[in-house]
Order: structure tokens, then C-alpha cells, then sequence
């Protein structure tokens, strides 16, 4: 049976207020979707949520939540009554599963979630592998803070360069304290570090070690993913440490280096 399951998210809608989606829109130069709404204690600047990994969204009218809901229990026992869940045992998910990995060879049961925002007259359901909750003033909107979890790691941080098969590369590390990354990660992928890679004399993001905790299953799990290839080079269950992820990429980049040479660059 599908159950709307009450998240804990850091920012509270104004429920009363009508919620924004903007589709595929500009931020910072990058096509992505995501929601603005009123915040219930802070006139001064919005909330946004953007979507990791978007997939689907649908919005509805009405009261009652879609589905059967944690709510009650919720308050018995004293907790704060949620206005973001997560829908377990979503129809919606598996049919979008089934036509993504049909189509596209892209299976979505594993990593994507079926969210859903309640407001006082209308829903938001959307399907994404993590959300991201944000105050921003109303002329910031269209702008990704350094430190936003879908960003590369900046240029500004610390990095150690190595060198694999003549190739130069780069690996930068997240600052954040390792609590704090799992404990983000809850809501979205982190980028615990990332490797970058110079070719042809420009320095470009390759593969990033994302953390993600999947608070339903009880377990994180960090995965070199990304860059120049679709498959995940490496993975651990935990926060993944990059002494054990570089003999992977390092492989992986000896393989380009290889290619390059055999195409005479």
C-alpha cells in the first residue's frame, strides 16, 4: 500500500501561499527544475528547493493528502506535523521505472524517490533522486551558491595534484565535518571530493564521490559517479575515504590517457 511517510526538512512553507515551479529553468547558467515558496517566519526571503537527478512532477488541488499518511502519529506522540513527505510503495515511481529502464536502460527503483509537498490547497509530487532546501532573497533566485550540493567543489579549496599515465589530476575534498556531510546527505547527495582533470590544457570537473543517506533503509552509501562516463566507478557503504576510490580512478584515467595516445594527441 502506497504511505506518505513525514520528512524532516529544515524550512517551514507558509502553507496558505502558493507555491512556484519553475521548470527547467536557469540556475547559474544550468537547466534545472525547482520550487519557491513563502517561508511562515521569514517575510524577507523565500524558500527553494532544488531537485537532484529530476524526473517527474505533477501538482493537484485539494485538502486531503493523495494518500494514507504518518500524521496522526506523528502528533500523538508529540512530533511536528511534516508538510514534505516521502510516498513508499509508489505506483507513480514504478511506472516511471518501468519507462525510463524500458527506453532508456535507466532504473530508477534503487536511487529515486517520490516526494510530495503539501500546501493548504494543492500538492507538489515530483520525482527526484534528493532535494535541496535553501532561504534565498527574491533577486538570488537564479543564482547556486558555491557550496550548493549539486555545485562542483570550487577552485578555492585545497587540492593535491597527481599525475596518471602523463595526465595531470586534481582531487578536491569537501571541508565540511563528516557529521555534518551525513547528516546532509539525508536530503541530498554530498560531494565528499572530487577528482579533476586536465586535458588539452583546461582543467575540467571528472568524477565526484556523492554520499547519500537513505534515512528509510538505514544506510549511506558514497559512489564515483559522474564525469566523462554514465557508471559508477567505485562504491562503499558509508562515508567512502579517497585512499580507496583513487586506484579505480586512476585506472579509469590511465584508459583515457591510453585512447589519447593511440589518437595521437
Amino acid at each position: 500500500m502506497e504511505m506518505a511517510r513525514g520528512i524532516e526538512v529544515p524550512l517551514k512553507a507558509e502553507s496558505t501561499a502558493i507555491p512556484e515551479i519553475r521548470y527547467g529553468a536557469g540556475l547559474d547558467g544550468r537547466s534545472l527544475t525547482y520550487l519557491i515558496f513563502c517561508l511562515s517566519n521569514d517575510s524577507s526571503r523565500l524558500g527553494r528547493v532544488t531537485f537532484e537527478s529530476f524526473d517527474s512532477i505533477r501538482c493537484s488541488r485539494g485538502e486531503f493528502l493523495p494518500y494514507s499518511d504518518d500524521r496522526i502519529v506523528r502528533a500523538k506522540a508529540g512530533d511536528r506535523v511534516p508538510w514534505v513527505f516521502e510516498v513508499d510503495n509508489s505506483e507513480w515511481l514504478r511506472q516511471r521505472h518501468e519507462y525510463e529502464n524500458n527506453y532508456y536502460k535507466t532504473p530508477l527503483l534503487e536511487e529515486y524517490v517520490h516526494y510530495l509537498f503539501s500546501f493548504h490547497d494543492e500538492f507538489v509530487e515530483l520525482i527526484a533522486k534528493g532535494i535541496w532546501f535553501e532561504k534565498v532573497r527574491y533577486e538570488e533566485i537564479e543564482a547556486m551558491p558555491a557550496d550548493h550540493p549539486l555545485s562542483d567543489l570550487p577552485d578555492s579549496l585545497p587540492q593535491e595534484e597527481f599525475l596518471v599515465n602523463g595526465l595531470r589530476c586534481l582531487v578536491r575534498h569537501n571541508p565540511l565535518p563528516d557529521g555534518e556531510l551525513i547528516e546532509r546527505s539525508k536530503l541530498c547527495s554530498q560531494i565528499a571530493f572530487q577528482y579533476f582533470v586536465t586535458l588539452d590544457g583546461v582543467t575540467k570537473p571528472s568524477y565526484s564521490a556523492r554520499l547519500r543517506t537513505r534515512t528509510v533503509r538505514g544506510k549511506s552509501t558514497t559512489k564515483l559517479r559522474g564525469g566523462l562516463s554514465n557508471k559508477d566507478l567505485f562504491s562503499v557503504e558509508g562515508l567512502g575515504r579517497e585512499a580507496d576510490f583513487r586506484p579505480s580512478f586512476k585506472q579509469w584515467i590511465g584508459e583515457v590517457a591510453d585512447r589519447r595516445r593511440q589518437m595521437g594527441k
